[in-house]
Order: structure tokens, then sequence, then C-alpha cells
């Protein structure tokens, strides 16, 4: 049982460390890539362009949400 929770745990923090948020902490937040979501965007890169930043991305765990760079 404990060998299964550190494993979890282990997994856990490696989705989150190698998400793609975190290698630029600049980008920014917009909305979600998900269909139904609440401030879902269709085309993420489009919607991020025409706010005025360089260019977007899905991302986080399973690339649930849109990130514009800066």
């Amino acid at each position: 049982m404990k060998s299964s929770m550190l494993l979890l745990v282990c997994v856990t923090f490696l989705v989150i460390v190698s998400s793609p948020q975190n290698g630029v902490l600049a980008d920014k937040l917009i909305g979600s890539c998900v269909w139904g979501a609440v401030d879902y965007t269709s085309n993420c890169n489009a919607e991020c362009v025409r706010r005025g930043f360089k260019g977007g991305h899905c991302g986080s765990f399973a690339n649930v949400n849109c990130w514009c760079e800066t």
C-alpha cells in the first residue's frame, strides 16, 4: 500500500514538473482547449495571435489549457 502511494505521488510530481506552462513562466492562461469548457477556444494559437501574443499552445496535464506565449 505504501509503495503504491509513493508511486502515485512521484508520477503526479513528474506530470506537474513536466507541464509545458512551467517551461516559460511568462505564458498567460487564456482559456481551455476542451470543447464545452468555460472559455473554450477552438484554435488556441490563432486566438493568442489575435490577442497580440506571439503564439499559443494547449498545455498542462492532458493538454486542457490554452497558454499564450509572451
